[in-house]
């Protein structure tokens, strides 16, 4: 959580550039926002899943936006709850859904995806483990008990 107290570097001549042609907001009119009482930050859930992002909504410098002067008071009565823009279609035969897993399962299919040099993504792998699971691919738990158990029986007899 944003409190005040972190300072703000930028490479104008990199990273201000991008920032300007994907945004359309130029680094020092950004900062300001930081110092908004009312502003709010949010995870941002359409970044990388690998990295940890978040967007900041605030009013900025009393002097107004890009230029313009803000209105003291906006009518959003008309207004329609949802995205501004459109989602992006799901690729052909994917669903977008919200899971809550265990840190330690996401780790280890980070952990794996990472192992493999990036060729296979984590969500991808997940997606496999519970393919592999649910077509009965993956060991039950009792047939690996029975074979255990006929392992020591067979040791034991030798």
């Amino acid at each position: 959580m944003y409190n005040g107290a972190v300072g703000i570097e930028w490479d104008e001549e990199a990273k201000a550039g991008i920032d300007f042609r994907k945004h359309g907001v130029r680094i020092p009119e950004a900062i300001p926002v930081f110092d908004d009482p009312y502003a709010i930050t949010i995870a941002d859930d359409e970044s990388d899943a690998n990295e940890r992002r978040f967007v900041t909504l605030g009013a900025g410098t009393a002097r107004g936006a890009r230029g313009r002067t803000m209105k003291d008071r906006y009518d959003f009565s008309k207004g329609k709850r949802g995205r501004v823009l459109p989602p992006e279609p799901e690729p052909e035969g994917k669903t977008r859904i919200t899971i809550r897993l265990d840190q330690d399962i996401v780790d280890r299919f980070l952990r794996m995806a990472e192992e493999s040099g990036g060729a296979t993504g984590y969500q991808t792998l997940i997606n496999a483990a519970l393919r592999e699971y649910l077509d009965g691919k993956t060991p039950k738990f009792e047939d690996a008990l029975r074979r255990i158990i006929r392992e020591e029986l067979n040791s034991r007899a030798a």
